[in-house]
C-alpha cells in the first residue's frame, strides 16, 4: 500500500506528495522513481553548465512522468506546483483522480490477466503449429527430391517391363 495520514491530506508537503504520487506511478505505471528521474545526458552536457541543473532536469523528468499519470486519470491541469508548494484541495482533486484509476485498472486487471493467458496459450499453439508445418513442408520436399530422383530408375524398369 501506499503509506501516508490524514494529515498529509489536510497539510500536504512537497516530499510527502512526491512520496505519494512517485508510489502510484510505480504502481499503475511500472515506472520507479529513480527511473522518472534519469536525465538525458546527451541533452545534459549541452548545458553550458551542467553542474547546475543537476537537481533540475531529475524533477522535470519525475514531473513529466506525473503529468502523463495525472492525464490519464482524467487531470489535465498537474504543474510543478503541484509538487513543490501543494495545495490541500488539489492534492485531494488528483489524488481523487488516481484513486479512482488505481481502482479501475484493480477491476480490470484479472480479465486482462485472462486474456493475456489466453493469448500467450494461442501464441505458443500458433508456434507449435508453424514448427510442425514446417516439419511436414520439410519431410514432403525431401519425399519429393527421393522420388526426383529414382524417377530415371522408374522409367527404366518400366521400360523394361513392356
Amino acid at each position: 500500500g501506499i503509506a501516508s495520514s490524514e494529515d498529509d491530506l489536510l497539510h500536504p508537503t512537497g516530499l510527502k506528495v512526491q512520496h505519494i504520487y512517485a508510489s502510484f506511478n510505480e504502481l499503475l505505471l511500472h515506472r520507479k522513481r529513480e527511473d522518472m528521474a534519469q536525465p538525458d545526458f546527451e541533452g545534459l552536457q549541452e548545458l553550458e553548465f551542467p553542474e547546475l541543473h543537476e537537481q533540475s532536469v531529475p524533477m522535470i523528468g519525475f514531473l513529466s512522468a506525473c503529468q502523463k499519470l495525472m492525464a490519464i486519470a482524467g487531470v489535465g491541469d498537474f504543474t510543478m506546483s503541484d509538487l513543490i508548494k501543494p495545495e490541500a484541495r488539489r492534492v485531494r482533486r488528483s489524488l481523487s483522480a488516481v484513486i479512482n484509476l488505481a481502482k479501475y485498472h484493480e477491476d480490470k486487471l484479472p480479465g486482462y490477466m485472462q486474456f493475456s493467458q489466453e493469448t500467450d496459450a494461442l501464441l505458443n499453439a500458433k508456434a507449435s503449429l508453424e514448427e510442425e508445418s514446417e516439419r511436414l513442408l520439410s519431410a514432403r520436399r525431401q519425399a519429393e527430391q527421393r522420388r526426383a530422383e529414382e524417377e530415371p530408375a522408374l522409367q527404366q524398369m518400366e521400360a523394361e517391363n513392356e
